[in-house]
């Protein structure tokens, strides 16, 4: 591990032993000492079981006011907890705040911030993300990236009591929402970013702890679920994004007031960023590291795997309002016709009780709604430029600027 000009490397490659991501936060931290949860446990978790859970699926529209509608979410309730409200306050759609939060009036870090940079580095075949974005295998092509983004308290999610890294979880964790995908497609599949065939993961540390998060989106938006547009406008003011990619983000804050993973959802609600909260202690009294939660990665867990997939469909642009069945007139940016589509939220009509069913998921059965509907005046997935192979008239998400695209 070494640490340079603000950047925190991983030096150390495989060589019989795994390096967990707890060590790679300990040592960019200075303190190896900093291993396992601090200060806290995860709470007794009632009502759970194996199968699916109902989602709590908000509408994505969003303004830069401090009321603003809950993000989009696709959060896993136990059974026994009811699902969100049918709707949520109005104000007028547009994209998501681009300021970052240290820049303005948060508390100072108590040391600076690893960022990433784009190019350079060197290659990660440990299955430990680095700190720096490695060349692409696929230049000039519309890509996902993914990313460990780390409070600047953050210590050990814990994954590694079975020798797993945080790489291996979510690479198993993707290899099988592209495998559900190119089932459903006839082979197409999300384009995840790679270096020399092995998925490229970067780590970056913000300036901000979890519960200075937290306190961010109460103070700015007047409510907490609105951390990941927090966590976004951070990665922005550090230089991550880059054109050409989206960014899904394993985010290691230690709670969350309402779900485990949300997401941009242009053009309704710009931006290119996705999270999954895989540590984070819901208020409601569960853990996104349950094995019905979307944290929970790697381990076979149908509704963490579809999870991923539906967060990353959003950050393409759908489902949109130009669909035959949004969930309903708040929420455009889900289906309602099957609660087995991979982009279905619960409507007004839906029973409380009714679960997204992922172990029979279908993309848009009926293909009616953002798949394959054969509509010029509606977005099309099968025409994402995010797709390998590359559609013949390869479109980037509804309502980018040329800055976000490649040249």
């Amino acid at each position: 591990m070494t640490r340079r000009e603000g950047l925190c490397t991983t030096s150390l490659r495989r060589a019989g032993v795994a390096l967990t991501l707890a060590l790679a936060m300990a040592a960019c931290a200075g303190d190896s000492s900093s291993i396992g949860r601090s200060g806290s446990t995860d709470p007794t978790v009632t009502g759970l079981t194996t199968t699916p859970r109902p989602v709590d699926l908000t509408p994505d529209s969003m303004s830069d006011t401090a009321t603003r509608t809950p993000p989009e979410t696709a959060s896993i309730l136990p059974e026994s907890e009811p699902t969100a409200p049918e709707s949520g306050p109005t104000t007028p759609e547009s994209g998501p705040t681009t300021e970052s939060v240290t820049a303005a009036s948060a508390p100072a870090a108590e040391s600076g911030p690893t960022t990433v940079l784009p190019g350079g580095g060197t290659p990660t075949t440990d299955g430990v993300p680095d700190a720096i974005d490695l060349p692409d295998d696929a230049p000039g092509r519309y890509q996902v990236h993914v990313l460990a983004v780390l409070p600047r308290d953050a210590v050990d999610p814990g994954w590694n009591t079975d020798g797993r890294s945080i790489g291996d979880r979510i690479e198993t964790t993707i290899a099988a929402a592209n495998r559900w995908l190119a089932g459903e497609t006839g082979g197409s599949t999300i384009r995840f970013d790679t270096f020399q065939g092995v998925l490229d993961a970067s780590v970056v540390t913000l300036p901000l702890s979890s519960a200075e998060i937290y306190q961010a989106a109460v103070d700015r938006f007047g409510d907490a679920r609105f951390i990941r547009d927090i966590v976004e406008a951070e990665l922005d003011a550090l230089g991550v994004f880059q054109p050409g990619k989206v960014y899904l983000g394993l985010v290691e804050i230690d709670r969350h007031p309402s779900t485990c993973a949300d997401a941009a959802h242009p053009p309704d609600l710009m931006g290119r960023f996705a999270a999954i909260y895989p540590s984070a202690v819901v208020e409601a009294g569960w853990t996104c590291s349950d094995a019905n939660a979307a944290g929970n990665l790697g381990a076979g867990s149908s509704y963490a795997d579809m999870a991923v997939i539906h967060e990353i469909v959003h950050l393409l642009g759908f489902a949109g309002a130009c669909g035959a069945n949004p969930a309903d007139a708040a929420n455009t940016s889900h289906t309602g016709d099957s609660n087995a589509d991979l982009m279905w939220a619960p409507g007004p009509d839906t029973p409380p009780a009714t679960p997204w069913d992922t172990d029979e998921m279908r993309l848009d059965p009926g293909n009616d709604d953002y798949f394959r509907h054969g509509r010029a005046d509606c977005p099309d997935l099968a025409n994402s430029a995010f797709l390998d192979p590359l559609p013949l008239t390869p479109e980037p998400p509804p309502g980018w600027p040329p800055a976000w695209q490649l040249s």
